[in-house]
């Protein structure tokens, strides 16, 4: 018999469950079978018949599956019904329906147990019936042997039996086949019991083929973790994403997001940032206050007996980024400088050589901070930022550097120098 148990494991929400299950079937057909399943979005089962059946010269269309669910005791779909399957190949090749829940619209954590089962209607005979010389046998001229046939399906089917028609072709019901012989032009086939019909007139060989795979609800994917690196001096924010998986998993998409602080009125900053990668950097600029972070992980899993486990998983991070006050003001504070020397150079003021000699220190400034910067040495960095400040106010800029990122308005910062 080719009915078998398998024992697999998942234990959380949100879940895709998929495993490929083969059988031989006369000499190269693979009988194949995919279960789906779904914690969430319903929740459903999904059970996709993958079998090619015509490439190994089965008639779709004389196939007919079965499908039977239950949790321990407790039977949630059960068809027995061949005549009205679930899976018809020649018209549809997967059948899908309900996961029980609790009172909270949850899968329970527990053991499910789901059975495919398929009948063939063979094309191996389909023969008048000459004579029942006994009780076990029933025999048909022919000038075939089949025997070899019959003993390869009996040693790989979960169930061969022997359908007998009367004269309209109407099914009379089925005996269990357990042997065959062939003498020069008659076949006989053994039944387990006597077919005890009346009027029989045809037979035809049915073949059954059975899968049986238990499910242990209990299984966990890694958490989503998250790294941020603000940048002030060049206005950047730099987003990781750490999440750590194993040989054993395949990520199928990632989505990191960048949502920006809002404003007073509730409105974001800056337009949301969105990739398909690990990690991004966005700016400049970058504004002060609280952001939000967020990465959604499509992955697969694959168990050593095969299984497929496929998870979408999410994690979040809420940085509140803060700068040096200068940060914030330096820049702004060097364009009004800028404009005023233009405008004393083109109205010809007596200010004009003190303004360049201004711009010119400032310049010195700048570069002493882009040595730092280049050095990676931002403490030393910070420290020219506000010598700059103290100058320039000493000169009577009036840089208006108030404290930034500190209160529960986003400052956007604008990065000078770089």
């Amino acid at each position: 018999m080719l009915t078998k148990n398998g024992k697999h494991f998942f234990c959380t929400k949100n879940v895709t469950l998929s495993k490929t299950i083969k059988y031989m079937y006369k000499s190269s057909f693979l009988f194949g079978t995919t279960f789906n399943l779904s914690a969430s979005g319903g929740p459903k089962v999904v059970l996709q018949d993958n079998t090619q059946y015509t490439v190994n010269g089965i008639d779709p269309t004389k196939v007919q599956g079965i499908v039977k669910a239950q949790r321990g005791s407790s039977i949630f779909q059960n068809n027995t019904d061949y005549n009205f399957p679930d899976i018809s190949p020649s018209s549809s090749t997967s059948f899908q329906f309900n996961l029980p829940v609790d009172s909270n619209g949850n899968v329970p954590q527990a053991s499910y147990l789901f059975t495919y089962s398929i009948r063939v209607l063979d094309e191996l005979f389909l023969q008048q019936v000459a004579t029942m010389s006994n009780a076990n046998t029933i025999s048909f001229g022919s000038s075939v042997n089949y025997d070899i046939q019959i003993s390869t399906i009996l040693g790989q089917a979960s169930a061969v039996k022997l359908q007998l028609f009367n004269s309209g072709n109407v099914s009379l019901g089925e005996v269990v086949v357990t042997g065959s012989s062939f003498t020069p032009n008659v076949q006989s086939i053994t039944l387990e019991t006597f077919a005890n019909f009346e009027n029989v007139h045809y037979a035809r060989i049915v073949t059954y083929y059975t899968r049986e795979t238990s499910y242990n609800y209990c299984y966990t994917f890694p958490g989503v973790s998250l790294s941020v690196f603000p940048d002030c001096f060049r206005s950047q924010l730099t987003v990781v994403d750490n999440t750590v998986f194993s040989a054993s998993y395949t990520i199928i998409n990632r989505t990191l997001t960048v949502q920006f602080p809002k404003d007073l009125n509730g409105n974001p900053v800056s337009a949301t940032v969105v990739t398909e990668n690990a990690s991004i950097t966005v700016g400049p600029n970058i504004w002060t206050g609280g952001y939000t972070i967020s990465s959604q992980i499509n992955a697969n899993y694959l168990q050593s007996d095969g299984l497929v486990v496929n998870k979408t998983i999410v994690g979040y991070l809420y940085p509140d980024v803060q700068c040096d006050p200068g940060l914030c003001c330096i820049s702004p504070c060097l364009k009004s400088l800028q404009k005023k020397y233009q405008e004393a150079v083109t109205v010809g003021s007596n200010q004009t050589g003190w303004l360049r000699e201004v711009l010119f220190q400032a310049g010195i400034y700048i570069n002493r901070y882009l040595i730092y910067m280049n050095c990676q040495d931002t403490g030393n960095a910070t420290c020219v930022a506000a010598e700059l400040i103290a100058y320039l106010n000493g000169q009577g800029c009036e840089c208006d550097c108030k404290t930034c990122g500190t209160s529960s308005e986003s400052v956007e910062i604008q990065p000078f120098g770089v």
